[in-house]
């Protein structure tokens, strides 16, 4: 198999690239390499995380908008207790947040307690929604264990579905 490859093509591939840098930049989105440009370009939405990973290397769940209500805190505040008090979210809908934040997350994401401080390891995200399964009341271990499927027991029961 033999192909040929214009000898402008690298050169228009890079002109393109730069000049999209230049345009993220201008929207005050910073890329480093110019292939970031490619991936970034087609993003809709960008969530960051200003401290905290850096800092304590772990994430925490700062926001949530849970049946119709906004849940944002204040400094070492937590969003799960606050989620977890408030009357006009409803019970079945906490278990449902709850079970979805320990089933839907992979099993190399967990915490475990080390002095009192939860040590993360796995996806910072997921550990995150882990711990807020927690303050939600939530052991995410003893949910996966339950749940036919996920748990190593009950593995090979679990049934395997694509959407599209």
């Amino acid at each position: 198999l033999a192909c040929a490859i214009p000898e402008g093509l690298p050169l228009a591939l890079v002109i393109a690239l730069a000049l999209t840098s230049n345009k993220m930049s201008s929207q005050n989105n910073l890329v480093k390499t110019l292939n970031s440009c490619e991936t970034m370009g087609s993003a809709t939405t960008i969530c960051t995380d200003k401290t905290g990973t850096l800092t304590t290397n772990r994430m925490t769940v700062r926001a949530a908008y849970v049946d119709g209500v906004m849940f944002e805190v204040e400094g070492a505040e937590h969003v799960g207790p606050r989620v977890k008090a408030h009357e006009g979210v409803e019970e079945d809908r906490k278990k449902m947040l709850g079970d979805l934040m320990c089933i839907c997350t992979m099993d190399e994401s967990g915490f475990y307690y080390k002095d009192g401080i939860p040590q993360f390891q796995g996806n910072p995200t997921e550990c995150a929604l882990l711990k807020m399964a927690e303050e939600l009341g939530y052991k995410y271990a003893d949910v996966r264990e339950q749940t036919v499927g996920r748990s190593v027991n009950t593995v090979d029961q679990g049934v395997s579905k694509v959407f599209s």
